[in-house]
């Protein structure tokens, strides 16, 4: 269950990506939309063409560098290090590679801040992170509680609140 907290916490995050996206370039989430034309999309992209590719987002919690990329949008909080990097269109559903990245830096630089403890967490001596993720994500898998969907995405199940 800590995995799961970790990754609803992940998901959390995964919505001030969603908001900049929506403010910047909502053309990505256009994208995401399959009841778009190619008409509306061409329209959007010149709309938004001008946004640059990397900048400052400045919120309450402190400022983010931001990187446009494909669909998505990665930030990195200038001040903690934080990763949050999200592909539109659902905030429910976290790409694999993404959050482990997240949860290197949280282990590593805020192992008191998180909802969990994590040196309560069983790693192995070979490879400590990706070997207990695994083995978590399938158990979850098998508790249905996360769905494993293409590319490493996992969905997390609505009955679990992380929002949309």
């Amino acid at each position: 269950m800590i995995l799961l907290r970790l990754l609803e916490t992940y998901a959390q995050h995964q919505k001030l990506v969603l908001e900049i996206i929506t403010a910047l370039h909502p053309d990505f989430i256009a994208r995401a939309d399959k009841s778009v034309s190619i008409m509306e999309l061409l329209e959007l992209a010149q709309k938004y063409h001008h946004v640059p590719q990397i900048g400052v987002w400045y919120t309450p919690e402190g400022s983010w560098d931001y990187f446009f990329h494909g669909g998505g949008c990665r930030l990195t909080h200038q001040q903690t290090g934080e990763p949050i990097d999200w592909d539109p269109p659902n905030t429910n559903v976290v790409d694999s590679y993404k959050f482990a990245y997240w949860l290197e830096w949280a282990i590593r630089t805020q192992p008191n801040t998180l909802d969990v403890n994590l040196e309560k967490l069983s790693f192995n001596d070979k490879n400590p992170l990706d070997d207990w993720l695994k083995i978590s994500i399938q158990s979850l898998i098998d508790q249905d509680m996360i769905v494993l969907h293409t590319d490493n995405r996992l969905f997390i199940q609505p009955s679990n609140p992380t929002g949309s």
